[in-house]
Parts: structure tokens; sequence; C-alpha cells
């Protein structure tokens, strides 16, 4: 369920202090459909914040969960993204993959991606970013996600885990989105 947000959002858990000061993370469930929400504030410009979302190779630095992701194509405003994630819920864990299609605009404003279902563990995945800056060069993220699991999901407590499992994630990969990038 992790893998709802890196398709992302991408989705983090740091050592260093949160850069979210504010967050408001919601998630919905209408029958096998869920829906995440965020509204945060991020302590860095919209620009470092678009950067680290399309660095489409290195999606691990937004979450410990992302196993693999690499771009498979990528144009001015568009990309192909692969991506594999490790989730658990209680004992039950696997890989989930996701292909991406990624468009955006070039003034880093805005960002919408979708699931290719015949080549990811999800019958149906769209996310949104939306960057605005806000007072003192820091950004404004509303970011939005549905996706529908093509995966079989414990029916008892499995649904209840992941809505706060995907909350978990999505406040964690809006905290990394405040780190500097670490240099090589």
């Amino acid at each position: 369920m992790r893998a709802l947000l890196l398709a992302g959002l991408w989705l983090l858990p740091l050592a260093q202090a949160p850069a979210a000061s504010e967050a408001d993370v919601q998630v919905r469930r209408d029958r096998d459909r869920y829906r995440v929400i965020v509204h945060a504030h991020i302590d860095a410009p919209p620009a470092r914040v678009m950067a680290q979302l399309q660095d489409f190779d290195n999606l691990d630095r937004l979450h410990s969960s992302v196993v693999e992701s690499r771009a498979l194509s990528r144009q001015d405003t568009q990309a192909r993204v692969h991506v594999r994630m490790q989730g658990c819920i209680l004992f039950f864990c696997r890989i989930v993959t996701q292909t991406l299609d990624f468009q955006y605009d070039t003034q880093g404003r805005y960002m919408v991606a979708i699931m290719d279902p015949a080549e990811s563990d999800y019958k149906y995945g769209r996310m949104r970013w939306e960057l605005q800056l806000d007072a003192q060069d820091t950004t404004r993220l509303r970011y939005q996600a549905d996706v529908v699991p093509d995966f079989w999901v414990p029916p008892l407590i499995g649904p209840w885990v992941i809505k706060r499992r995907l909350g978990s994630v999505a406040l964690e990969m809006t905290e990394a989105l405040g780190q500097p990038t670490p240099t090589l």
C-alpha cells in the first residue's frame, strides 16, 4: 500500500527533523478505491520540491520502500516511469509494481501520473501534485491520489491497515520533500 504515493506522491522516514511544518493527510475508502489527499506546507522552494518529485531514477530518496525506480522514457513535459516498492500489511508482504505515465508543466506548478494497469499491480491509479509558492520561498503542496489495488486485501483488517499506511506514507514523503537533496 506504500506504492500509492510513490507513484507518487514519493513517497520516507528520515532521521532529520520534519520539514513539513503543517500537513493535513486524509485517506478515504469507497469499496475497493482508496483516495489520499494531502495539503502541506513544505520548507523548500517549489522548484526544489518538483525537482525531487521528478528525479525518477532516485525515488528511493523519498521513501525507503522504493526498491527500484527508473525513467523508461522522458520528453519535455512527459515521462514514463517504472517503480517497484516493497510493502507489508501485517505479515502479508509483497513487491508492488507500477508503470506510470507522467505529464507536467514546464513552470513546475503541477504534475499528473496515470498508472498503466497492464503493467502495474493496480486496476486504476491517478495522482496529481500541485505546487504553489508560499511566503518566504516555501511551498504549498496539494496532492491527491486515487488507486484501486489489483491484489488481494485481507477483508477484515486489510482496508483499515491500508488507510493507516497510506496516510503515514503521505506524511513521511511530504517531510522528505523538504529535506536537502543529497549530493554524490
